[in-house]
């Protein structure tokens, strides 16, 4: 079962072309090769297999063009060369400049995955709700200074001092897996290190950011960059509930394997799909819109100055996103047949 072999069906729609998908990535993670790997990585970084194989599902839903119908070329062994550096490159530098000695600091909540100042804007009222809370910025994101003076920014940079405690009686396991990757890899044709780069990135990262970070409650700002790893991680540290928020409509393309606690929701209907694509959410906690907050109803408005329109057409930014917006054949023509009429 080549991964690289898989086309969705086009002439489907939209709902039978995700579902064949998701079938697909379940199919192809339980393969014994892929499960064999799983179990070494569960070995070597105390991580439920379970926890890895769903990652994985993150993953490759994640890199599905479906404007080709297709999984990324990225997966092909000429890729691996590239990528298998990246991997070296990145367990040596993590264990190289790494330090076990983080002081550990306390907080009720913390906002992940924030990359602009508007997403911490956005955040203000939900931190105020807590005196200890803290925003994880993975960019160095340029903070006005009365914002660098109201929040709590904590920067999380790839490049960084990583956990040495994690490496403790692995590093001849990990150098051992990367061979390991790199044989199954040339074997299979397919390069697993685009997948297992993610994986092992994911993992240090993870163990780095919750041994200085201790925090009640977790949340992420965009519920398609929720990870099983960060929250089990997140846990096995001490954190008690994960969380996301809503900002987009649960589009097929990117509401594959959500995994989360509290899913805060646009409506009181959450989304069916979502359990149809894999989700594992354990409550849905309907409060609105963080967006429709900030950006109208914190904002001073003159209605006057609001054009008048016979026809107001909202829909998805197209231009930004084409290689997972075209998911079948009719989907192209009709959303520029809407636009024409």
């Amino acid at each position: 079962m080549n991964i690289l072999n898989f086309r969705s069906n086009r002439n489907l729609n939209a709902y039978k072309i995700s579902l064949n998908i998701k079938k697909f990535i379940d199919s192809w993670t339980n393969q014994t090769y892929i499960k064999n790997l799983i179990k070494k990585l569960s070995y070597i970084s105390k991580i439920p297999t379970n926890i890895l194989s769903y990652e994985i599902k993150q993953i490759l839903s994640g890199n599905f063009r479906f404007s080709e119908g297709k999984f990324t070329n990225k997966l092909a062994l000429k890729s691996t060369v590239y990528d298998a550096l990246i991997f070296f490159s990145l367990l040596t530098y993590s264990m190289i400049f790494s330090k076990s000695n983080f002081k550990k600091k306390n907080f009720n909540i913390i906002v992940d995955d924030v990359e602009q100042e508007d997403q911490a804007e956005r955040f203000s009222k939900v931190l105020k709700l807590s005196k200890n809370s803290a925003l994880i910025c993975k960019k160095k994101v340029i903070f006005k200074k009365e914002n660098s003076e109201k929040f709590n920014i904590v920067r999380n940079d790839v490049f960084k001092i990583y956990n040495k405690n994690f490496f403790i009686g692995i590093k001849f396991k990990l150098f051992l897996f990367f061979f390991h990757i790199l044989f199954i890899s040339i074997k299979n044709n397919l390069n697993l290190f685009f997948i297992f780069n993610k994986l092992f990135y994911k993992i240090i990262d993870s163990e780095t950011l919750f041994s200085k970070l201790n925090s009640k409650v977790l949340i992420t700002d965009r519920f398609y960059r929720t990870s099983a790893i960060k929250n089990y991680i997140f846990k096995r540290n001490g954190g008690l509930i994960t969380s996301c928020i809503q900002k987009n409509i649960c589009e097929f393309s990117i509401s594959f394997f959500i995994n989360i606690d509290i899913f805060f929701s646009l409506g009181n209907n959450y989304p069916v799909l979502l359990k149809k694509l894999g989700c594992k959410i354990k409550k849905f906690v309907p409060v609105g819109s963080l967006f429709m907050e900030a950006m109208w109803h914190e904002q001073k408005k003159d209605l006057k100055k609001v054009p008048i329109s016979d026809v107001l057409i909202i829909g998805l930014n197209y231009a930004n996103a084409p290689e997972r917006m075209y998911i079948d054949k009719a989907h192209y023509e009709i959303y520029y047949e809407h636009i024409d009429w």
